[in-house]
C-alpha cells in the first residue's frame, strides 16, 4: 500500500499546482465548458503512461512538488486511471491529488484508486444526484461537491475592464507532452485563433521558469478567461446546458489503439 500524508481540502488549492489533462472524452458536453475547444481538436486523446513517466522525470529532476488535479474531459474514463495514479502518488513531486469529475462513471472509481487520492471533487448538475449520493455514502471523507447548475458564459471577445488580472487558476497544465502556462490558455488560443501566441513549452529541465515568463506577457488570454475574477465580474451566470453523449465517448475511446 502506498502511504502518504493527507492534507486539508483547502491546502490542495495552494500553489504550486499542476493540472493533468488526462482525457478529452466526456459523457457531458456542457456548452460553456472552457476546455471544449481543446477537447474537440483532440477528441481521442488519453494521457499515456509514457507521457506520465516523462513528465515525472523532468519534474523530479527540477525539484518541483505540486498539488495535482486530474482534469479533462472526464477523468473517470481515463484508461490509465489506476496505473497513472500509482505512478503519480509514488513520485516525490506529489503533494496531493484531486480528482475533478461529474461522478457519473462511478463504477470506474474503486477503493484502490480512492486510497491513492486525497479528494474527489464532483460537479453537481441536475442529473447526477444519484452518482453523488452513492459516492458520498461510500467515501464521505473524500467527496466534495461544487454546484455547476449555472455557468458563466465564455466571453466572445476580450473584456478590457478585466485588467489588472485577478487569477483564480494559478497552476500550469500538462497536456500532450507539453506544459502550458495556465489550464485554460491552450483551449482559449484555439477558440480565438491566437496561433502566434506562445502559450507553452516542451518538457525540459526547470520548465516552470519559462512558463512563468510566458504567463506575465499574456494579458490578452487573461481578458478572455473565466479564471480571471474580473472577467466573471463583467458577466451574468446562465443555466448550464448539457447533453449526455455516451455514444460519442465510446466512439472516441474506441479510436485509440
Amino acid at each position: 500500500m502506498i502511504k502518504y500524508t493527507r492534507i486539508s481540502y483547502e491546502d490542495i488549492f495552494k500553489p504550486p499546482m499542476m493540472s493533468m489533462f488526462v482525457i478529452s472524452a466526456c459523457n457531458l458536453q456542457c456548452e460553456e465548458c472552457i476546455m471544449m475547444n481543446q477537447m474537440h481538436l483532440h477528441p481521442s486523446y488519453q494521457m499515456s503512461l509514457e507521457e506520465m513517466e516523462k513528465f515525472l522525470y523532468y519534474t523530479e529532476k527540477s525539484g518541483y512538488r505540486f498539488n495535482y488535479r486530474y482534469t479533462g474531459g472526464e477523468p473517470l474514463y481515463w484508461r490509465n486511471l489506476k496505473d497513472g495514479t500509482k505512478m503519480l502518488r509514488k513520485s516525490k513531486s506529489c503533494k496531493s491529488i484531486l480528482l475533478m469529475t461529474n461522478g457519473m462513471k462511478h463504477e470506474n472509481l474503486n477503493d484502490e484508486i480512492i486510497r491513492m487520492i486525497d479528494y474527489v471533487r464532483i460537479s453537481q448538475y441536475n442529473y447526477n444526484d444519484e452518482a453523488i449520493s452513492l459516492l458520498k455514502e461510500k467515501y464521505p471523507h473524500k467527496v466534495k461537491i461544487v454546484d455547476r447548475e449555472k455557468f458563466y458564459p465564455n466571453p466572445l471577445s476580450p473584456i478590457h475592464e478585466a485588467a489588472p488580472v485577478e487569477c483564480g487558476n494559478l497552476e500550469h497544465i500538462y497536456f500532450n507532452k507539453k506544459i502550458y502556462m495556465c489550464p485554460h490558455s491552450y483551449s482559449l488560443s484555439i477558440k480565438h485563433n491566437l496561433k502566434n501566441l506562445e502559450i507553452g513549452i516542451d518538457l525540459c529541465d526547470n520548465y516552470c521558469n519559462r512558463n512563468l515568463e510566458i504567463r506575465e506577457g499574456h494579458e490578452l488570454i487573461c481578458k478572455l478567461c473565466l479564471g480571471n475574477k474580473k472577467v466573471r465580474d463583467n458577466l451574468d451566470m446562465i443555466d448550464n446546458v448539457s447533453n449526455r453523449h455516451e455514444k460519442l465517448v465510446q466512439l472516441n475511446i474506441n479510436k485509440i489503439k
